[in-house]
């Protein structure tokens, strides 16, 4: 995540970059293909052909997740990893 979250200029990732250096993991932003952002809702990029959105619930929309359209009902789910789709997402 922290590679993805390397090419966000948001203030958010800043402070995840920094805390997975805390825990000495480097993030490795050349890893990262076909990043795009997405203002107000997140971001999403390509690692090893995987593609990661990271965000809020509307990326999960976003990436075509029926448990996306569902979440944006519910303030309390965090994290959505929809088996339909080759993508994990995050949502914070």
């Amino acid at each position: 995540m922290s590679c993805i979250e390397s090419k966000s200029s948001h203030p958010l990732a800043e402070a995840i970059v920094d805390h997975g250096r805390s825990l000495s993991i480097e993030p490795n932003p050349e890893k990262v293909t076909e990043f795009e952002n997405f203002p107000g809702e997140g971001i999403c990029g390509k690692i090893d052909e995987r593609v990661l959105y990271i965000g809020n619930k509307k990326i999960a929309t976003r990436a075509g997740s029926e448990t996306g359209e569902k979440a944006l009902a519910y303030s309390d789910i965090t994290c959505l990893r929809p088996i339909e789709l080759k993508c994990n997402i995050v949502s914070i």
